[in-house]
């Protein structure tokens, strides 16, 4: 995968070294937080895309990429944590969050507990509503914590994606997952339905849905998500799997700059 091309940057969040990079100067704050056992370069095909008026915060969550892994509690709070130590020293008062998957969650998070730092809200195929979960999501957490942690986790890491999936940073992107810390992986996705992330509430500032349309499941998403999410804009994509940032590349980054052009006017 491409990296992007500037320094990295480091910041210290509850003991742990989280690493970030900055890219652009524009006026506009955009914090990209990728998905579970992925890491910044998760955004490679958005960094060239990115509009001259904006600056893009690029994140490794604890537990990934080149940030620090230390044997401890993983949370959806630790995490957003790290991102509000980031966005404070880079002096962001507030920003558009970009949140692929699992980084839904976290911007979630911090729009809970810390609403005036999110101005927009971009989801790309994460939890926006939630339900409860199946059965397979339930052992999950169990099972990766058994001898079977490997064929599972490839198992899950296959199916992100289709036998239509075929994108130049594939192959490393899913090396990259496969290569992440089995003890922060089991932690996260032991606590994705927990209580206090799991719920649904108001979200009032503006947001972006694109998701992968899967039906029946995706039938009724608007009218699900329009029950909490007072301006909504939804996209859905037809024929691709979980990254749609790299397999709708342009049509992606064309909306999520129409988006934050919106946002920025407000």
């Amino acid at each position: 995968m491409t990296s992007p091309q500037t320094d990295s940057q480091f910041v210290t969040a509850n003991g742990a070294r989280i690493h970030y990079k900055i890219v652009g100067s524009g006026e506009a704050s955009m914090v990209f937080v990728h998905g579970l056992g992925c890491d910044l370069h998760s955004w490679s095909a958005q960094v060239s895309a990115l509009p001259e008026e904006t600056r893009a915060i690029l994140i490794d969550l604890p537990g990934h990429g080149a940030s620090d892994a230390p044997i401890v509690e993983y949370t959806v709070q630790s995490l957003a944590d790290a991102v509000l130590a980031v966005m404070e020293a880079t002096e962001t008062e507030e920003a558009t969050i970009v949140g692929h998957s699992y980084g839904v969650l976290v911007a979630r998070d911090i729009y809970r507990r810390f609403p005036a730092k999110i101005c927009g809200l971009v989801a790309i195929d994460g939890l926006l509503h939630f339900e409860k979960p199946g059965f397979a999501l339930r052992i999950l957490p169990y099972l990766l914590r058994t001898p079977l942690y490997r064929l599972v986790w490839r198992a899950l890491t296959d199916g992100y994606f289709t036998d239509k999936s075929d994108f130049p940073e594939m192959v490393q992107l899913k090396q990259t997952i496969m290569d992440a810390p089995r003890h922060v992986m089991a932690a996260l996705t032991h606590i994705f339905f927990a209580d206090d992330v799991a719920f649904n509430d108001p979200v009032r500032v503006p947001v972006l849905g694109l998701y992968v349309r899967k039906s029946p499941a995706t039938d009724a998403l608007e009218d699900k998500l329009r029950a909490n999410i007072s301006d909504l804009e939804l996209g859905l994509f037809d024929d691709c799997g979980h990254f749609l940032q790299y397999e709708r590349r342009e049509p992606v980054n064309r909306m999520i700059a129409e988006f934050v052009a919106k946002v920025s006017r407000r």
